[in-house]
């Protein structure tokens, strides 16, 4: 019998509960996944930031039907009570109580709900081009003008979704890079809408650049990039561009375009401490534009 209740679990209460259960694996007395540092953090994120949601019907999962829990009778939901400890934030959770140790062989063995299905569900097309085109922007600072390593969430890119609904266009201006294949539709996506927060004209033409290339002079910043995005095409495969190098590469070039220069050199980035800020214009206050908040401008993002 399975007996399901909902509780809290306290950082001090996750954290003793997961020395039991690592006791008990290092002594052979049971068998379990390692934790996923990244899941920790995701889910250590959305505590943080108030999104946790634990009405969704999953639980952690325990052998005996005992009121106290103990490490060595976990089941499934390691991952969860590290975020609670990570995040020194109480987790509230639904428990399954009585469930067998021979389930762990059929946890998780559907398919993954992944952002890009979340976003298909939800009636939007080009689900996964949005996908990371959200992930992204979660990770852009706009104050600063520049990118973090900020641990993303499915939940935190689905709020800046609803904040920032005209993500959306940016997409669909996107798919005009699809056919060249000179850089995934989801950066530039990401690209494009950072940059037309601050300039709409300008960052139309840099989506134009890399999807035509006409009317383009040599010094353009823009030219200079799509050769770059061009050669990359035919590289040896350990020779082709990270994303954080396209990124570096079109945030240079816009700033020099931007600010009315001929440039003959674009440089990457192989790491955050080496990606380039955002110019963001003289003058230019930083703010959205509220037609762009709700997309209510025809035609523009």
């Amino acid at each position: 019998m399975i007996v399901f209740s909902q509780e809290t679990f306290t950082p001090a209460e996750a954290r003793r509960i997961l020395a039991e259960h690592d006791e008990a694996v290092a002594s052979g007395e049971i068998i379990n996944r390692k934790r996923k540092p990244p899941t920790v953090r995701r889910y250590a994120a959305d505590l943080l930031a108030g999104r946790w949601y634990p009405e969704t019907g999953e639980t952690i999962k325990f052998e005996t039907l005992d009121q106290r829990l103990v490490g060595r009778h976990l089941v499934d939901g390691q991952n969860r009570l590290a975020s609670c400890v990570l995040a020194d934030r109480d987790l509230v959770v639904y428990v399954a109580r009585g469930v067998g140790r021979r389930a762990y062989s059929y946890i998780d063995g559907g398919a993954i709900r992944n952002l890009a299905v979340k976003l298909h569900i939800g009636g939007n097309s080009h689900a996964p081009q949005l996908a990371a085109a959200l992930k992204w922007l979660c990770r852009w600072d706009e104050a600063e003008g520049r990118l973090t390593g900020v641990a993303v969430t499915d939940q935190g890119s689905l709020d800046l979704l609803e904040s920032d609904p005209a993500v959306r266009k940016s997409v669909a201006k996107a798919q005009a890079v699809a056919e060249q294949k000179l850089l995934g539709v989801g950066v530039a996506a990401f690209l494009h809408r950072i940059f037309c927060k601050h300039d709409l004209d300008l960052a139309d033409q840099f989506i134009d650049a890399l999807s035509a290339g006409a009317g383009l002079n040599v010094g353009d910043p823009f030219l200079l990039l799509r050769q770059k995005l061009t050669a990359n095409k035919s590289a040896a495969q350990r020779k082709k561009f990270q994303q954080l190098d396209v990124i570096a590469m079109s945030v240079r070039a816009w700033n020099a375009k931007r600010g009315g220069r001929e440039i003959k050199l674009l440089r990457g980035a192989s790491n955050l401490s080496e990606m380039p800020t955002l110019d963001f214009g003289q003058g230019d206050d930083k703010r959205m534009p509220d037609s762009l908040v709700d997309g209510s401008a025809e035609g523009r993002v």
